[in-house]
């Protein structure tokens, strides 16, 4: 054999050997890298968590890892060794309140990869308890009080604390000292809420009395007051270092007008209100109160605006409708008398009538009697002795019959014209 078919020998055999590495699978050289673990309840391993409940962590495993070490303990740095085969993820629970860490790491036939280490901090206790102490003083005249508390946490920390103050919205402060301004005269709570780095909270609450000073005096109206007439001037009494707030409106809460005034130095003051006023009934309100914002409970009186009287007698005011009123009654009041006097006497007349219709029937009824006992005599020129007494005692009858029936005519006529 010739160098040169030994050369081309050679070469045939390298690239048969070639084709055979390519086509044969090379082996495994670097272990897998580090896995990423997720813990649903701890989202953040920077912070405080307040439970101490069985979690899930999970992971996910890349190509070719044939197994997976975990341990949890509070080593920062751990490499566990012992396998648990090729898992995705595993239930957890921390043994006890403190800073814990769960080591994972995935192995393959070149063994095991870089550890990944999560931090896992519970604190599940609440911060120490703790008081509030109010200045001046729970009760007070002042509307501005101070809060003061203070408490601690001696595993997480604290983060902040929280004040209520009526259960308005919280304020959040690391201060220890919150001061509480414009509270109104009645009783008010205070809310402190310390909550820690975990989320823990411990709670303290006040109650505060806020009073009011003392209200000024308001004098009664002296004067009268009339529709149409300004001039208002009311006054009265209040504690020196007050300013006084007076307001006028109507019963049904329209506003008429305002003043601001101080007492003077005796402690009296007054103020006035120059607009018109219409007649109807009034409220006038004042209230003190001074630099600190302190107020005192209002003060209120009534008061009536009338029309200016038409005249008065004996000390009575009569106005211009009183007047025409009282006018109004009294025309009618003349004609209902002489209604009822002319109904009387139409009934009068009436009943005259009657008694005299009566009577004159009764009249006439009996002369005719006594005509009737004349025609029945005797006939003329043969009448005896008997019927000529009957003619008299018939005629006398007949005369006192027309004699009273006449007079009683008489009398009945002048009854009906009285």
């Amino acid at each position: 054999m010739g160098l040169r078919t030994f050369r081309i020998a050679i070469s045939f055999c390298a690239l048969l050997a070639g084709r055979a590495a390519m086509a044969a699978p090379l082996p495994l050289a670097f272990p897998p890298q580090a896995v990423s673990v997720r813990v649903s309840a701890y989202p953040d391993s920077s912070a405080w968590h307040g439970s101490r409940e069985p979690v899930r962590a999970e992971w996910s495993l890349e190509a070719g890892v044939t197994d997976v070490a975990t341990a949890l303990n509070q080593a920062i740095l751990f490499d566990p060794t012992v396998g648990e085969g090729a898992i995705a993820g595993k239930t957890i629970q921390v043994p006890s309140d403190g800073i814990w860490y769960l080591h994972v790491r995935g192995g393959n036939a070149a063994g095991w990869g870089a550890t990944t280490h999560v931090r896992l901090a519970v604190d599940t206790v609440s911060p120490a308890p703790f008081a509030l102490t109010v200045s001046p003083a729970p009760v007070t005249d002042n509307p501005t009080v101070s809060v003061s508390y203070r408490t601690e946490d001696d595993l997480s920390g604290l983060a902040t604390y929280e004040i209520f103050v009526d259960g308005e919205l919280p304020v959040r402060t690391k201060e220890e000292t919150y001061s509480v301004a414009g509270l109104a005269v009645g009783d008010h709570v205070v809310h402190v809420d310390a909550v820690d780095l975990a989320g823990n909270r411990t709670s303290a609450s006040s109650t505060l009395r806020i009073v009011p000073i003392p209200s000024p005096t308001l004098n009664p109206v002296a004067a009268d007051l009339y529709a149409g007439e300004g001039g208002l001037e009311v006054g009265g009494t209040a504690g020196q270092g007050t300013r006084l707030s007076v307001s006028l409106a109507s019963r049904s809460g329209q506003p008429i007008g305002t003043a601001t005034v101080a007492p003077g130095a005796d402690g009296s003051w007054s103020a006035r209100f120059d607009e018109p006023l219409k007649a109807g009934d009034y409220i006038v309100s004042v209230a003190a109160g001074d630099d600190r914002g302190a107020v005192s409970l209002p003060v209120r009186m009534e008061l009536s605006v009338a029309s200016r009287p038409l005249f008065v007698f004996r000390g009575t005011q009569i106005s211009r409708w009183q007047f025409d009123v009282a006018v109004g009654i009294l025309v009618l009041l003349g004609f209902l008398a002489g209604w009822e006097v002319r109904c009387r006497q139409r009934a009068a007349a009436g009943w005259y009538a009657d008694i005299a219709r009566r009577d004159v029937a009764t009249a006439f009824d009996e002369i005719q009697a006594d005509a009737s006992d004349l025609s029945v005599c005797g006939k003329p020129g043969k009448m005896t002795i008997r019927d000529m007494e009957n003619v008299a005692g018939a005629g006398k009858r007949l005369r006192q019959r027309l004699r009273r029936f006449r007079q009683y005519v008489m009398d009945s006529i002048r009854e009906t014209r009285d």
